[in-house]
């Protein structure tokens, strides 16, 4: 049979065992619990960037569209100028050419 210290002995080192166990445990808890925050905040930056690229991008396309349907009405302003000044241009013609024939008619 075991002594009573041996005994003793025993169940102290038992209980260092089983705190030593405890302690490895509770540090790996720990280490898990910060991997998984870690891994939640790399998720979340992720997703935000995500987020912030996508409203980029929707900003750029609104932009490039505003900027089209500027040149787009710019474009229709020289048009239209355009024509007027042709308009203007037949009605000098036309003119000209009236005169022309009253001079013409004046003379004979």
């Amino acid at each position: 049979a075991i002594g009573f210290e041996s005994a003793q002995a025993l169940n102290q080192y038992g209980a260092s065992v089983d705190h030593f166990s405890q302690q490895q445990l509770a540090y790996a808890n720990y280490v898990a619990t910060q991997k998984q925050r870690e891994e939640e905040e790399r998720s979340l930056r992720a997703e935000k960037e995500r987020e912030e690229e996508e409203e980029r991008r929707k900003l750029e396309e609104e932009e490039t569209v505003r900027m089209r349907k500027e040149r787009a009405r710019k474009a229709q302003e020289v048009i239209e100028k355009w024509r007027e000044r042709e308009k203007l241009e037949e009605e000098r013609k036309r003119r000209r050419q009236k005169e022309q024939d009253e001079e013409n008619t004046r003379l004979r």
